[in-house]
């Protein structure tokens, strides 16, 4: 049996890359990326949280979001509208609004924003594993 590279699974991975793995790793866990994309290029904020986003509801599904679009100020500059994906990286404190209630979603994300939205998703993952390991019942003590 052969090994997995990230080109059996994305067209423009280069096996021999430091994301090489990580690539393995999220076509083997079911985060839906164009087979086509390309790691070299430089994402937008929206670009990368709204995958992220989809990678946390294909592990533990997300919540049902209850808040207005109202609270980001620039609604209208998303390329695919503000859905309860986008509204839930905000709920669930994945991605932050700037002090203007900014999103900034064409903006080109920087390795540092990257790193604190995974940050906090794996946070977000790590509650969410911890509570379903709670018994979800009480048995009385005789």
């Amino acid at each position: 049996m052969k090994a997995p590279k990230a080109s059996d699974y994305y067209s423009k991975a280069d096996d021999t890359a430091w994301y090489a793995n990580t690539l393995i790793i999220a076509a083997n866990n079911g985060l839906d990326l164009p087979k086509d994309i390309d790691p070299e290029q430089t994402w937008t904020r929206e670009e990368f949280t709204r995958p992220l986003m989809n990678a946390i509801a294909t592990q533990v599904g997300l919540p049902v979001v209850k808040m207005s679009p109202d609270r980001i100020a620039d609604t209208d500059k998303f390329a695919n509208g503000v859905d309860s994906v986008i509204l839930g990286a905000f709920v669930l404190n994945i991605a932050k609004l700037d002090d203007d209630n900014n999103f900034l979603p064409a903006k080109s994300i920087t390795r540092a924003e990257a790193g604190e939205e995974i940050y906090d998703a794996l946070a977000y993952l790590k509650l969410v594993n911890r509570r379903a390991t709670y018994p979800r019942t009480v048995t009385p003590i005789r």
